[in-house]
């Protein structure tokens, strides 16, 4: 979820028994906070009776076998039509935030962007999915999170934010419209 393969004792990384997909605690959620199960662990994708093997992200509409997938109900045509009900990799709905909120933390729900505000993305080049825009300032660049994760082209992901490989190793990660506005006066103590 966070993709780091770093641990701590009070943080593991836990393997589903089902896929093999890795998840820290923290990261997980209150299923996994503050204890490592004991015997076997399945994630959501593999507990589902009705999911494939091969079940594909409805939001970057691939299948990554180390991103953890989880229940989603996708909406098309502004919330008016009945949910498409599948999975989606938690990465993608994080990152994608402006489109999708956690419900219980058993489930994502997400809107489809109008038409206008669909991005293709800059390293499968598809226009399909979300692909999310860069979070810094206003750049344009786009990427689903399950191409940029992958990338060779040093996209960086975080928790919560994607940056293409202009501003992956920025150290200020503010957007612009957070920065200090021209001709605005700094106070330091």
């Amino acid at each position: 979820m966070c993709f780091s393969p770093d641990f701590a004792p009070d943080n593991q990384i836990v393997l589903c028994d089902g896929c093999d997909v890795g998840v820290h605690q923290e990261c997980y959620g209150k299923e996994l906070q503050g204890r490592v199960p004991e015997g076997t662990w399945h994630c959501p994708k593999c507990r589902d009776p009705n999911a494939s093997k091969q079940e594909l992200c409805l939001l970057c509409r691939r299948d990554v076998p180390s991103m953890l997938l989880m229940p989603c109900e996708f909406y098309k045509e502004r919330w008016r039509s009945a949910p498409v009900k599948g999975f989606a990799h938690e990465a993608c709905a994080r990152v994608a935030d402006y489109a999708c909120h956690f419900e219980n933390d058993s489930l994502i729900v997400c809107q489809e962007p109008p038409r206008n505000q669909k991005h293709r993305c800059l390293i499968c080049l598809q226009v399909h999915g979300l692909a999310v825009v860069c979070s810094k300032g206003r750049c344009h660049n786009a990427a689903h999170v399950s191409c940029a994760q992958f990338s060779e082209h040093h996209w960086r992901v975080d928790l919560e934010r994607i940056y293409c490989p202009k501003h992956a190793n920025d150290d200020d990660d503010q957007d612009d419209d957070e920065k200090q506005s021209p001709g605005e006066e700094t106070t330091t103590r």
